[in-house]
């Protein structure tokens, strides 16, 4: 940190403003309402859900505007989207008028300094961040135009991340459209029971002592593709199951989400070793019959979707389970196995279009980190 630069408390100069915690029978998908932002939310800086019910407008975010998830990685975002209502676990940080600090340099100074807290900061269970931690932040307030000049350096280089991702969403577009193309107008269907023999699930124990073993979380399908970093540790002495470790191909998929997410699902491209499933996420043994990237594909189209939705049941308004046989009970295209193997050749070449672009993405998210490093150490 620059030692000639004045420095205040974060109380002094920002305001924080806690999400509401409305209520859950009231969320949907259907665009009835105002779009809700929820903690899964602010990382991509947009949402799907929506709120019918009434709110205080104090609640609403603007585009543009900072946001914080207060439980978890810290994540934190400049909202992307219109005018959406601020929901529990997210807070909105707006600096006062007096402050003199640009918001794009609140962004990120707060983007590394939460980094900071989580790696510092001892949690029993659940990572998570209070306001009081937020206004004991002690934050520099270099003079204007130095916060310009960080400002322009470090936005060139998220440009550049943000080209990346445009890229990365495009492969993903042309994906989407093969598979519509070869299947939209598909004729003849049949329950995916004639493609899987039985679906398989783990243990969700966890552990806050390092184990050579890791447990999956839920949101490692949560956007319908693998991440194979959302996991936490198994405890020491517990000795997993073989028939539980994920392996590459494999196609897992959530049986118990919010009503949105039930029967997010996701093909493993890789995955590092002595990793294994937790019981909300279920592998699906496949027959020889099926290819598992057509399986894969075909689970995530929005026709398979709105079955899994129509079936999965639950007390809470928020969360949904669907059960074994009513999962497997789903319809899917009938489709030859020589043609689903034409259509998993063509998906296989844009996942290793988008591995690179990944990549391209990771070395650039480094270097924006180093130069952060260099404005704020």
């Amino acid at each position: 940190m620059k030692h000639n630069w004045e420095y205040k408390r974060f109380s002094s100069i920002a305001d924080i403003l806690y999400g509401c915690p409305f209520e859950s029978s009231r969320f949907n998908v259907d665009a009835k309402g105002m779009p809700l932002i929820r903690i899964r939310d602010v990382k991509p800086g947009c949402t799907s859900t929506f709120y019918d019910g009434e709110y205080s407008k104090e609640y609403l975010v603007k585009k543009g505007e900072l946001l914080v998830g207060m439980d978890g990685e810290f994540n934190i975002a400049a909202w992307k989207s219109e005018e959406a209502l601020l929901n529990q676990r997210v807070c909105r940080i707006k600096s006062k008028n007096e402050s003199r600090i640009l918001t794009k340099y609140f962004f990120y100074f707060l983007g590394i300094e939460l980094k900071r807290i989580e790696e510092q900061t001892s949690f029993v269970t659940v990572k998570h961040l209070s306001a009081k931690v937020l206004n004991n932040i002690s934050t520099p307030i270099p003079p204007m135009e130095v916060q310009e000049q960080i400002v322009a350096e470090l936005d060139k280089i998220n440009e550049l991340i943000e080209a990346k991702r445009e890229q990365f969403k495009l492969l993903d577009s042309l994906a989407q459209s093969i598979y519509v193309h070869m299947f939209g107008n598909w004729s003849e269907f049949e329950q995916l029971s004639n493609y899987v023999t039985q679906l398989i699930g783990g243990k969700s124990l966890a552990s806050l002592e390092p184990c050579a073993n890791k447990v999956l979380k839920s949101g490692a399908v949560t956007y319908d593709y693998f991440d194979g970093s959302s996991t936490k540790f198994l405890p020491q002495n517990y000795i997993p199951l073989e028939n539980h470790k994920v392996k590459v191909g494999d196609v897992i998929i959530s049986r118990m989400n919010t009503a949105e997410l039930v029967g997010a699902c996701a093909y493993v491209f890789n995955v590092e070793e002595n990793i294994y499933l937790p019981d909300r996420l279920w592998r699906l043994e496949y027959k020889p019959n099926v290819n598992p990237i057509f399986l894969w594909k075909s689970l995530i189209s929005e026709r398979s979707k709105r079955q899994i939705r129509a079936k999965a049941s639950g007390t809470s308004g928020s969360m949904k389970n669907i059960s074994k046989p009513l999962l497997l009970s789903v319809h899917i295209p009938k489709v030859p196995l020589v043609l689903q193997e034409q259509f998993a050749t063509q998906i296989e070449a844009i996942e290793a279009q988008k591995a690179t672009v990944e990549k391209s993405i990771e070395e650039l998210q480094t270097l924006l980190d180093s130069r952060m490093e260099y404005w704020f150490n």
